[in-house]
């Protein structure tokens, strides 16, 4: 049986009202790429 678990991306102040930062594009690929590593499903961000 396999996990499931949600995606939680933080947005820096540092970052501005960017929609999306460099930052968040990071976090995004560590946290899909250790969610494969750990055959952990991810249902939503």
């Amino acid at each position: 049986m396999r996990n499931t678990a949600c995606m939680y991306l933080r947005l820096s102040r540092e970052d501005g009202d960017s929609n999306e930062s460099n930052s968040v594009s990071n976090q995004r690929q560590i946290i899909k790429s250790y969610a494969k590593e750990k055959n952990v499903d991810l249902s939503y961000e």
